[in-house]
């Protein structure tokens, strides 16, 4: 027999506060009700309410103004895990901004884990591009692509601050990302991950690895490495009935 009442009030409330958001059309950074009529109107004490409501913040919901209230945070960046589109494009769909700072852009020799995802011989030369990325100026992802130096010649001379690399592999190499491999896990952030993404060490955060191919090729032309702050984007991904015949 299932267990009544499974469901721990904190976890209920929050998600009648969400519910309340939605309904009322509650808008980015608008204050929420006050926890005296939210407590009213649900009938709950107000360590219950403020339990809920602190792991909304913690999954980036609302925030709180010490002496004024709560309020409805920024909405996180939607990726769809099938979509090959370049981050940029995604980004100003969602009426966001995107800026890039490159870290690094320089030819290296693949070692093991990169020959191995790229298909080809270690010690062979590769770009390696690091990216931090900010949605609406704060650092939300930090990206490391290795783009096999056969298909693109000189690459490591563009300037990715402002370029962005798909655009670039398509419009310069003819190379169309078309398909590819992706793997989403949970990790937690490093000191220099954390430094850079200006998080606590330790914080839950999504780790993305994977390869990209281009059309007609059989071997990836990328290998990339995400790892993304949990509280600015969240991830979806349509499911279909595999048709039987």
């Amino acid at each position: 027999m299932p267990k009544k009442n499974s469901i721990r009030p904190k976890d209920e409330i929050a998600e009648m506060v969400e519910a309340y958001i939605e309904e009322n059309e509650l808008k980015e950074n608008e204050k929420l009700p006050s926890e005296r009529f939210l407590c009213e109107k649900w009938g709950i004490n107000r360590t219950t309410l403020r339990n809920a409501l602190a792991r909304l913040i913690k999954e980036g919901v609302v925030y709180s103004v010490r002496g004024i209230g709560y309020f409805v945070a920024e909405k996180k960046l939607i990726r769809n895990l099938q979509d090959l589109r370049p981050l940029v494009e995604i980004v100003k769909e969602q009426g966001k901004e995107l800026t890039t700072v490159v870290l690094s852009s320089h030819l290296v020799e693949a070692d093991e884990s990169i020959a191995k995802r790229l298909e080809i011989q270690i010690g062979e030369r590769v770009m390696e591009l690091i990216r931090l990325r900010y949605l609406n100026g704060t650092p939300s992802l930090l990206e490391y692509s290795y783009i096999n130096q056969s298909f693109t010649k000189g690459i490591e001379d563009c300037d990715f601050n402002t370029n962005s690399l798909y655009d670039t592999l398509e419009r310069v190499y003819q190379i169309k990302p078309s398909a590819g491999s992706q793997k989403v896990s949970i990790s937690y952030a490093t000191d220099n991950e954390s430094k850079l993404l200006q998080i606590p060490e330790g914080t839950p955060i999504f780790f993305l690895r994977g390869v990209t191919y281009s059309e007609g090729e059989q071997h990836p032309f990328e290998y990339f490495k995400s790892i993304i702050r949990s509280d600015n984007v969240k991830f979806f991904s349509t499911l279909r009935r595999k048709e039987e015949f």
